[in-house]
């Protein structure tokens, strides 16, 4: 796994041959981190994960905190030929992400301590911790 990274974002997908424009799109919603009020519970995931679709790991990565990117993911990036719920085979799937935050591997530091920290922000100190190596 990379980069651990929280998103907000709506998903939709197109089927197989339609037109996708921003002006007619009118896709499906199939998943989204907002509620009918416009609640939010963010999605975080280490990127390479398998948590996320490959098309979706790849956008992030060239994103930046608190930007804001619509992503059209074309099937091999996606799901491919599989159908997946009520997404068909050879789907397009267009993801409205925003990136709310960023931890970059490379910001952690070769100890890893500062990856060991439970969701409030904590230090994590579950495995026995302490010093030494």
């Amino acid at each position: 796994a990379g980069d651990t990274v929280t998103i907000d974002y709506v998903a939709s997908f197109a089927s197989p041959g339609q037109v996708l424009t921003r002006a007619n799109y009118d896709g499906t919603v199939f998943d989204s981190t907002r509620d009918k009020e416009d609640h939010r519970t963010p999605f975080t995931f280490a990127t390479g994960s398998g948590r996320a679709v490959l098309g979706v790991n790849i956008a992030v990565l060239s994103m930046h905190t608190g930007g804001r990117r619509i992503v059209i993911v074309p099937p091999e990036l996606g799901y491919g030929s599989a159908k997946v719920g009520i997404i068909p085979s050879n789907a397009t799937l267009i993801y409205d992400i925003e990136l709310l935050n960023i931890r970059r591997l490379d910001q952690v530091g070769t100890d890893y301590d500062d990856y060991a920290r439970d969701s409030d922000g904590k230090k994590d100190d579950s495995d026995g911790g302490g010093e030494g190596g």
